[in-house]
């Protein structure tokens, strides 16, 4: 709950976590959250991303593609009596479902939808992989850890995680140790990411993320000097096949390599 709320400063600059967490709590958070979550998952529409309206906090509206191939938003929910309830219920559903969370800052979808449509998309097209990137490791960079060298280094931190023995730590990579009982949290930081970035070059005009993905780890592996794709290929987990069967991949690796190249 905490990285929960601590995370929803990136959505609204200068809230404070522990009085979102207060306010959290005395809500009935968990009924409307799977309420609007069950809703989602019982759609025959396909839910593109949630929006939210920090300037005017009190409804969840979706992005939603239905039957006809048309784009059309929706309202998931309204009426929220606390001044975040909405926000948070919002920034949960997506991470459970991830798709993207998009503040509209004042702006009224119902009123001019294409243009707020177009709002949507624009925000979901601009994400950077630098950016989702640095994200997940900011998530990893505040995970509670243990950083030392020797055993009695070790020993003299254990109570920085509340853990009696080394027994109870796990050791990720030499010198970084966790609680055990946190293993499957820290996984999923990476399982989180890996999905988000599929999501994206995935998604609408994804051949922009993909460009800033191969972009950025070509140029990480030196690709200039090398001619050679293999390590890019094998941090993204792709093969040449997919990259050739996927539109976005496929444009976005030739974009990439006309920019790097220079032709």
């Amino acid at each position: 709950m905490m990285e929960l709320l601590n995370n929803m400063n990136n959505l609204v600059e200068g809230l404070n976590a522990e009085e979102l967490k207060k306010e959290y709590e005395s809500l009935e958070g968990e009924k409307y959250f799977d309420r609007v979550l069950n809703g989602i998952e019982e759609s025959e529409e396909k839910t593109i991303a949630l929006l939210v309206n920090v300037l005017e906090p009190n409804c969840i509206d979706a992005l939603v593609i239905n039957k006809y191939s048309n784009e059309v938003i929706r309202g998931l929910y309204a009426g929220a009596d606390k001044k975040h309830e909405a926000n948070l219920i919002a920034y949960k559903i997506s991470k459970a479902l991830n798709i993207p969370l998009v503040d509209c800052k004042g702006f009224d979808t119902y009123k001019e939808p294409q243009k707020g449509i177009k709002l949507i998309y624009e925000a979901i097209s601009r994400t950077t992989y630098k950016e989702v990137k640095e994200k997940y490791q900011k998530q990893i960079n505040n995970f509670p850890c243990i950083v030392a060298f020797s055993k009695k280094s070790v020993e003299q931190k254990l109570s920085n995680l509340k853990v009696n023995s080394i027994d109870d730590l796990k050791q990720i990579i030499p010198g970084y140790f966790i609680r055990k009982s946190d293993i499957e949290d820290f996984k999923q930081i990476n399982i989180n990411k890996q999905n988000e970035i599929k999501a994206l070059y995935n998604g609408y005009k994804g051949y922009r993320f993909a460009k800033s993905m191969f972009k950025t780890l070509l140029n990480d592996f030196e690709y200039i000097y090398s001619n050679d794709l293999t390590n890019t290929l094998e941090a993204l987990h792709l093969t040449l096949e997919e990259i050739e069967n996927n539109k976005n991949l496929r444009i976005g690796l030739k974009l990439a390599l006309k920019e790097i190249r220079g032709y």
